[in-house]
């Protein structure tokens, strides 16, 4: 078996790429077996490509086990190309095997990337594997202490499925901290939705948006500012 993988193995790394795509192809539909699902790991983990780790990725989801999820899960932790932990988040939350959900908490709270960490937060979510209990603490950890805007997004577009009394309460609290229009105005949208879902009359204001100071007069109050830092080198 090792000698037939090794075999597997040097033919594919001296192929050229479009000949890679369709041996993949076609192994996605073989029978599995061992050998197969450790040479599709191999290339997930060693090839240059990162489209073809990640078109091995998915490969190899199709014969998902718990100890694919394991592999899929160690690749993951060593893994700097976002697209291919991208594509890893992705398979594991297509796994029925309950054992991700860990591992996509996780991603879904620490990877340095905004994209990842939001389809970790939808994949959470379209599983329904957690306690709402548990998703309603992460989705709304997410709208109040997330740095970046599309993950936070996402977890507006998703709360209102686990709406009650605490998720509304919650977001009054957020949109009232909140500073930014564009979220200010994203927060009331779902709070709005929360309150129909609840049978209730939203109580907060729908932010209005600031008027924009004119171009020309923005100009002369930089080019005042400038000015004047100008003259107080002189002092």
């Amino acid at each position: 078996m090792e000698q037939e993988l090794a075999k597997m193995m040097k033919k594919f790394n001296n192929s050229p790429d479009f000949a890679k795509f369709e041996l993949l192809d076609k192994l996605g539909n073989e029978q599995k077996n061992q050998n197969l699902v450790d040479f599709l790991i191999q290339v997930s983990e060693n090839d240059k490509y990162y489209k073809i780790r990640i078109k091995a990725i998915m490969t190899v989801t199709k014969f998902e086990d718990s100890d694919i999820a394991q592999k899929l899960s160690e690749l993951y932790a060593y893994e700097r190309d976002r697209n291919v932990r991208l594509a890893i988040t992705e398979s594991l939350g297509d796994m029925s095997t309950s054992d991700t959900d860990e591992m996509l908490l996780n991603i879904s709270k620490n990877d340095l990337n905004d994209v990842v960490r939001s389809a970790a937060l939808r994949k959470l979510h379209e599983r329904k594997k957690l306690k709402k209990a548990v998703m309603r603490k992460l989705i709304l950890e997410t709208i109040k202490n997330d740095h970046d805007v599309y993950p936070r997004q996402i977890a507006l577009s998703i709360i209102p499925k686990y709406a009650n009394q605490t998720v509304y309460t919650a977001l009054k609290t957020i949109f009232d901290e909140e500073t930014k229009f564009k979220m200010r105005s994203l927060l009331y949208k779902t709070l709005a939705e929360v309150a129909t879902k609840l049978d209730k009359e939203i109580d907060v204001d729908e932010p209005i948006k600031p008027k924009e100071e004119p171009i020309k007069k923005r100009k002369r109050r930089k080019k005042k500012k400038d000015k004047e830092a100008e003259e107080h080198l002189f002092f």
